[in-house]
């Protein structure tokens, strides 16, 4: 069966989407050597050392309680660790430190001290931290939104031939964000990266030249670059693939395997929505502390709360939301955080957003997921614009409509 003579006035580009990036989250990495057989002797070691003020065998005990693997996961542990060796100068560490301010995880929320110690640990010179420093300029992070500083960093990494900040640095040139726009220059650097194995750049190649951006539109080479993205399970890789098969654009159109490529782009992007969504919970927030449990608290926040206060309002929520001092009643934690939100808390914003994207207390969905969602990120909220962004990936193109239709501003 031949392809379909593509026609480039079908309204089928929409569809097809560039994948810009952010900062990675904290996972867990592969297993030390010193796991298994003589394990507790050599943390045991470890640990001397790292009381010793080795920086070297800090971060490595910090690596160790961030990932679990020295018992159970403590996050806080692990910050205090990082922090010892970040100020030593030790690079990853303080990469390390950096990432879990983003996220919140054993410290409070700050975007500042995050934005300082990516600064620090990309200034040491290893491309994957200028990228991460990058990522944190570009997004905004702390009030640091300079997408030309952005690309300066990118650039830095891109000459050492880190592929992730190639592509970054590519989406700039494309887009002409902090720099003159060049889709030629772009192009360049996607195939540099994705001949690298990139998958963000394997479907932004793609992209280029189903699209032809700066190139001659060519569907046959959008489909072979697409379909090495979706191979290393990239879900808007097999998205687009499935955009181009279901047209029969640089391939045989074959509307069976279209579906089923969209099916597993969405089973894929749900996975990771699933998993970010596990990972942040229900904050206590970027600048605030959790509700106290103590006598006569809870009777101080619903009485403020009352009055009309967003801290106070706030707290109720999070009461609600993890049952501190109060039954859990998920209804009563969305209402709380609404009347916060509404009273201009970005954070309670941010909480109300998770809780459309579950369905957790209210009725879910995405579309009033991503109004309150992009309410928080436009107060810098950490988390905010990724779990927003990552939610545009698993819509529908009606849903897609329905934000451009409906989602007007909010708050208060």
């Amino acid at each position: 069966m031949m392809a379909r003579r593509p026609d480039p006035a079908r309204r089928y580009l929409p569809a097809l989407m560039l994948l810009a990036a952010t900062i990675a989250p904290v996972e867990a990495q592969a297993p030390d050597p010193a796991d298994g057989a003589g394990f507790s002797e050599a943390r045991g070691d470890l640990l001397a050392r790292a009381e010793a003020g080795a920086p070297d065998a800090q971060r490595r005990l910090a690596d160790l309680l961030r990932d679990g693997r020295a018992g159970e996961q403590d996050f806080a542990r692990a910050a205090l660790w990082y922090e010892r060796a970040a100020r030593q100068g030790d690079a990853p560490a303080q990469n390390a430190l950096g990432r879990l301010y983003v996220e919140g995880l054993g410290v409070e929320r700050d975007a500042e001290a995050a934005v300082d110690w990516l600064r620090r640990a990309a200034e040491a010179g290893d491309p994957a931290h200028q990228h991460d420093y990058g990522l944190a300029l570009e997004n905004g992070l702390g009030g640091a939104g300079r997408e030309d500083a952005a690309a300066q960093w990118y650039r830095r990494a891109a000459d050492r031939g880190h592929a992730p900040a190639q592509t970054s640095l590519g989406v700039l040139y494309l887009e002409g964000r902090g720099v003159e726009r060049d889709a030629a220059r772009a192009r360049a650097l996607f195939r540099r990266a994705a001949e690298a194995g990139d998958a963000r750049a394997q479907n932004n190649l793609g992209l280029v030249y189903a699209r032809g951006a700066g190139v001659e539109r060519d569907y046959e080479a959008a489909a072979r670059w697409f379909a090495a993205a979706a191979e290393q399970g990239l879900a808007q890789a097999m998205t687009n693939l499935g955009v181009l098969r279901a047209n029969g654009f640089g391939v045989e159109l074959d509307e069976a395997e279209a579906a089923e490529l969209y099916r597993a782009g969405a089973q894929a992007e749900s996975a990771r929505l699933s998993v970010l969504l596990d990972r942040i919970g229900l904050p206590a927030g970027a600048r605030l502390a959790a509700p106290a449990d103590e006598p006569g608290a809870l009777g101080r926040d619903r009485r403020a709360a009352e009055l009309g206060d967003p801290v106070a309002q706030f707290a109720m929520g999070y009461r609600f939301s993890h049952a501190i001092g109060v039954r859990r009643d998920a209804g009563e934690a969305a209402r709380w955080f609404r009347a916060a939100a509404e009273n201009g808390s970005r954070d309670a914003g941010f909480n109300l957003g998770l809780m459309y994207a579950r369905g957790e207390g209210v009725p879910q969905s995405y579309v009033e997921a991503y109004r309150w969602l992009n309410f928080a990120a436009a107060g810098e909220v950490p988390g905010a614009a990724e779990v927003r962004d990552v939610l545009v990936e698993r819509m529908s193109r009606g849903q897609r409509a329905e934000i451009r239709e409906r989602a007007g501003p909010v708050g208060p």
